[in-house]
């Protein structure tokens, strides 16, 4: 239930200037006179502009436009009067046909303009009545932190139950940054985003929450922070990723939530979000079915942003179980707290709410817990808590069995005034031990619901500090059967509220929801439907019925409240399941497990494209949650054993049948044996290597050269020549891999001498290629100080003893103009058949 605020339709004073301005026309100057500027023959077109009461509108301007030519008529008396009638004249001479007759208010008015389009018009013609719609108005200035105006901000209105957007006209600040938009009067979610165009820094959004827009609303400076890029990577316990983990920012103070788009993780883990700097709570959630649990950090965002790096998200213990009534009939949707015994304490927690079966299964970090069972208004129970739950391991609560709960709902008033944000607190009469109670401040309309046991209590109702009100308490209040009070803080005498509609229904009709009552009493002002404790619709007193067509697809609770005089009945509830039947996802395909060196290899291929997620368990342990488009994993951490793997597909909250692969980890993959006898000789092309392979099976053999990689050979190799070896002390060493695993090292050293030294001529870069490069480096070397290579010899491409620019072009000359090549032992790796001076090395 909420507040209707500025409910008021007085006009301007503009607008009850020109009200009076036309009135006086018309008693003074007579109709005649303004029609005299018009053609005797001018057509009249008349009618009346009401409100949805059937009141008169007056000072609506009328225009009508020709839809042959596109062009606006020429009019006389184009304006409603006090009774919202109208008589105006078409002052120009026009051809029968169809027109657009367009009925416009003052922006300030709460009402919607109205456009009657293709009106055929053939002469004088009555349009009889036109209804204009009922509009709120949401007004402001968008500024910067110092206070600066931000143009070209859009403002994006969004229903708070379904968070459905719907779009209205002006929804952007001016030059001034000011806004004024015309909405339908109702509750509403606006979220105001910066354009590029706003300005040069990143600006965080903002949300203004469950707004009551029933007249003018205006909203004051809304303020959009600087925004700062707060990023990290979320993992679990094994290193993966945490894939759609959500983040929130949150006031340390209020708790109220930053508005940050697109602020789930990756596939990657990875989230990158805009935030104010300043000091912030940081609530990390992981996905539905994971059994990690929610993280809540304290941090600290400096100007210019901050990478928090890897954040961990624990795992969990299960604490699971169902909520049950009396009469043994589960209780869905009951929500579940979670509090520290010792400190009192609530710890965040992700998908802490029963099932439609009432089913819970919450994850929560080893410790004792006070644990708060809160069913919804609906079910008829009372709240519960659990103390001193100690969870060390899975636990399993088993039936958890909420009591009766009996009513207590009622108004809080202040002479006549509705009063909001009261606390509603009981207390045993008797003992004077506090009842645990949950959603109980008022609303807008000064309302409030609530269920406990049966018992006697005294009821205190707290205003906020610094409303100027001071605290009331109904004592020994008798709860069982229901009670409807009403609780003045002036101390006024006790005022009746009304009763509750009588019979109750609602029907789902193909996606919609109908809902017929009969009123309790025939003197109502105001009905108010809400679903799922938001505010539906405000209709009048004697309404009995209402369709709602926009019903979300889900467990829906309707409440219907009558209010007379600002006080309100017990509201009337019921339950209906708009769910879905959504089926589950299939399973992965061609599950493959195997047994490597670092763990286990998982395969598989997709059973579907859209899966939002894939978990892998082991031995029936969560091990991880995947992307839904990945299609392998390692096991880094397989331990000795033989392993059942399974893989679940899940999609829209829903799981595929698991698709199962057992490998036996007992045995572990063996290093393989180092190779056996290693020679390392020095022949005329350079170092031969030779050796003997100790196991059939290597995969491939490195070999090294003073711990540097030299070449990777195939695993049933024994010979290798190394032709490019230079002169000095040398060690190869021999490593051979199988499985990943590699051998223990088998090494040789050899001291290579000048003599038989060979080289490739033209190779001046030495990478044993013939190309541009060595042309730039002979050139480089004689012209530009570069640096020498081990074998000058292989500059000297003529073999003339000597390294020149000729040699450089007959280099050129052979590799783009057929030229020569260069001398021996070109093209083969070699010796120089002609002794000199030349160093190699």
């Amino acid at each position: 239930m909420k507040e209707e605020k500025g409910a008021s339709k007085e006009p301007s004073l503009r607008m009850a200037l020109m009200q009076m301005l036309a009135l006086a026309l018309s008693l003074f100057l007579g109709v005649e006179a303004i029609s005299a500027q018009c053609l005797p023959t001018s057509w009249v077109i008349s009618g009346v502009v009401v409100d949805s009461n059937g009141d008169g509108v007056a000072g609506v301007d009328v225009d009508i436009i020709s839809l042959s030519t596109g062009q606006q008529l020429t009019l006389s008396q184009d304006f409603t009067l006090f009774d919202g009638s109208f008589s105006l004249a078409i002052c120009e001479t026009v051809p029968p046909g169809f027109f657009d007759v367009i009925f416009q208010v003052s922006p300030t008015v709460l009402f919607f303009d109205l456009s009657l389009q293709t009106v055929s018009l053939s002469g004088s013609t009555d349009l009889g009545t036109m209804v204009l719609d009922d509009a709120g108005i949401v007004s402001g200035t968008v500024v910067t932190e110092l206070g600066v105006p931000l143009e070209f901000v859009d403002l994006d209105f969004f229903d708070p139950v379904t968070d459905q957007p719907t779009v209205f006209s002006g929804d952007t600040t001016d030059a001034s940054g000011n806004f004024s938009v015309k909405v339908t009067p109702a509750f509403w979610d606006v979220r105001f985003t910066a354009d590029p165009a706003s300005g040069p820094v990143d600006l965080v959004p903002v949300l203004r929450s469950d707004l009551a827009v029933f007249g003018s609303t205006p909203l004051g400076d809304v303020v959009l922070r600087n925004g700062y890029t707060l990023s990290g990577t979320v993992l679990d316990g094994s290193g993966s990723p945490v894939v759609d983990g959500d983040i929130d920012i949150r006031d340390p103070v209020t708790g109220d939530k930053l508005l940050t788009p697109g602020d789930n993780t990756d596939g990657s883990g990875v989230f990158s979000v805009l935030a104010p700097s300043g000091n912030w709570q940081l609530e990390v959630d992981p996905p539905q079915g994971s059994m990690l649990v929610s993280s809540l950090t304290e941090i600290s965002i400096p100007v210019g942003g901050i990478n928090l790096g890897v954040l961990t998200l624990p795992d969990g213990f299960a604490v699971s179980g169902s909520v049950v009534d009396s009469s043994g009939q589960v209780v869905p949707e009951t929500d579940l707290d979670f509090y520290i015994s010792a400190t009192g304490i609530e710890i965040p927690t992700a998908h802490d709410n029963a099932n439609s079966s009432g089913v819970f299964s919450v994850q929560v970090v080893p410790d004792t817990y006070d644990i708060a069972f809160r069913p919804r208004f609906i079910s008829g129970a009372a709240p519960i808590v659990i103390e001193d739950v100690v969870v060390a391991g899975d636990t399993d609560l088993g039936s958890v069995l909420v009591p009766p709960g009996f009513a207590l709902t009622g108004t809080v008033v202040a002479g006549s005034t509705p009063v909001e944000e009261v606390e509603i607190t009981l207390t045993d009469s008797s003992t004077g031990v506090p009842a645990y109670t949950f959603g109980n401040d008022t609303d807008g309309l000064g309302g409030f619901a609530l269920r406990q046991v049966a018992g006697t209590y005294d009821v205190t109702a707290t205003p906020l500090v610094g409303s100027g009100l001071n605290p009331a308490v109904v004592l020994d209040l008798v709860l069982g059967p229901d009670v409807n009070i009403a609780i003045d803080l002036l101390g006024g005498g006790t005022p009746i509220p009304p009763d509750p509609v009588v019979a109750l229904e609602c029907v789902l009709n193909s996606g919609s929801v109908q809902l017929d009552w009969t009123p309790g009493n025939l003197d109502y002002d105001l009905i108010q439907l809400t679903r799922d404790g938001n505010v539906l619709a405000d209709l009048a007193g004697d309404s009995t019925g209402y369709l709602d067509v926009n019903a979300p697809q889900s467990l829906l609770e309707y409440s219907v409240t009558a209010i007379r005089a600002g006080l309100i009945s017990p509201p009337e509830s019921c339950l209906v399941n708009n769910t879905p039947v959504v089926t589950p996802p299939p399973p992965v395909l061609a599950l493959g497990c195997e047994v490597v060196a670092s763990g286990v290899d998982l395969l598989w291929t997709l059973g579907a494209p859209d899966y939002d997620l894939i978990q892998v368990t082991r031995n029936g342990t969560f091990v991880s949650n995947l992307g839904g488009s990945v299609t392998e994993y390692s096991d880094l951490f397989a331990p000795a054993a033989i392993l059942e793997y399974s893989l679940t597909a899940i999609r829209n909250g829903l799981v595929s049948t698991p698709e199962l692969c057992t490998v036996d980890n007992t045995t572990p993959v063996q290093n393989p044996s180092p190779v056996t006898n290693l020679q390392c000789e020095q022949v005329s092309g350079g170092v031969s290597l030779s050796w003997q392979n100790a196991d059939p099976d290597y995969d491939n053999i490195e070999i090294w050269i003073d711990g540097t990689l030299l070449t990777n050979l195939a695993g049933q190799e024994t010979t290798f020549l190394d032709a490019i070896v230079t002169v000095g002390s040398h060690q190869y060493q021999l490593i051979a891999w199988r499985n990943g695993l590699e051998s223990g090292l088998t090494t040789c050293d050899i001291d290579v001498t000048s003599v038989g030294l060979t080289f490739l001529r033209g190779d001046a870069n030495e990478d044993l290629l013939i190309n541009l490069g060595d042309v730039i480096s002979i050139l480089s070397y004689l012209f530009a100080s570069g640096q020498a290579p081990d074998c000058v010899d292989a500059l000297d491409i003529n073999d003339s003893g000597g390294v020149n620019i000729a040699d450089a072009i007959n280099e050129l000359s052979y590799l783009f103009s057929g030229g020569p090549p260069p001398a021996p032992p070109f093209p083969d790796v070699g010796l120089d058949p002609t002794p000199d001076s030349l160093p190699c090395p």
